[in-house]
């Protein structure tokens, strides 16, 4: 067994959250809601989360690596 995880994420930002570009338009409540919808997404198999990160994460860096952060 390993001791090592591999971490994946999906980020939704929203207008005002911290290290949010400007560009961002979307309340935190609707946000929430597009994460939900993700979320949903990924569970009922309907997509996997890295075709969703690279799709549709704000995270560029992340996103472009399919949400992957990195081993630990």
């Amino acid at each position: 067994p390993s001791d090592e995880v591999c971490a994946q994420v999906i980020v939704v930002q929203w207008r005002g959250a911290t290290g949010a570009p400007e560009s961002i338009a979307r309340s935190e409540g609707d946000a929430r809601q597009r994460a939900e919808e993700l979320l949903q997404r990924i569970e009922s198999g309907a997509a996997e989360l890295e075709e969703i990160a690279r799709t549709e994460s704000d995270a560029r860096s992340s996103g472009a690596r399919g949400g992957l952060l990195g081993t630990y």
